[in-house]
């Protein structure tokens, strides 16, 4: 007889409380935000949000629209923000669903006239995003023709977060200021779970905990 399959057991208490870990780790005018990507990370995004939502969390990150659109679904609340990492194609869903966007591409900034959305700067993860040196020209041609009022924040990420004392963390920092300096205020984004750890200047306005909910670095 084979043996019987593997079974996960997930426990919403002990994530819970993570997210509040990283909120006391945060302190005040710090948002908290809950990545559960790729169905939270394996550990099922439903239960995860709903838990997540029943303790405050009102800002979750997926990487997908459908991922959205589901969270959306699970959630059966119009007001916490879904912001979707890969890019914003079509505004009619982001606009039904009340979903916020991540601009990673300058043809998508057209979409910024009817759709919140985040400007994501990539200063060195090479993954997606308008790279640093030249994010601020575009968002500045594009707000002389149109307007900046649905740009509601700045984000990167870091790559070496998790190698506290890597060099990569503090260039990145300071090419992604450098990128935004001349830009409108907004709202910023900097750091994933273990980019907590690295100190207060990296929490900005929003903190994006992914592994660190399901127990990796808590």
């Amino acid at each position: 007889m084979p043996p019987a399959p593997p079974t996960l057991h997930i426990d919403t208490a002990r994530i819970q409380h993570n997210w509040h870990r990283y909120r006391t780790l945060c302190g005040d005018g710090v948002t908290v935000s809950a990545v559960v990507k790729a169905n939270a990370y394996g550990c099922g995004v439903r239960a995860v949000a709903e838990c997540l939502w029943a303790v405050g969390c009102r800002s979750f990150w997926v990487a997908t629209l459908q991922e959205a659109i589901a969270l959306r679904t699970h959630l059966n609340d119009t007001t916490s923000e879904i912001i979707v990492l890969e890019g914003i194609f079509d505004p009619a869903p982001y606009t039904q669903h009340r979903l916020t966007a991540v601009i990673n591409h300058p043809a998508q900034f057209v979409h910024t006239q009817s759709v919140p959305c985040w400007l994501h700067i990539d200063t060195g993860m090479n993954r997606l995003g308008l790279h640093h040196s030249t994010a601020a020209t575009l968002v500045l041609q594009h707000i002389k023709t149109h307007t900046d009022k649905n740009i509601i924040g700045y984000m990167t990420h870091l790559q070496s977060a998790e190698v506290g004392d890597s060099p990569e963390n503090p260039s990145q920092y300071h090419r992604f200021h450098a990128a935004i300096q001349d830009l409108p205020k907004k709202p910023l984004s900097i750091c994933n779970s273990d980019g907590v750890f690295l100190g207060k200047k990296y929490h900005a306005d929003m903190v994006r905990i992914g592994i660190g909910l399901y127990g990796i670095n808590t």
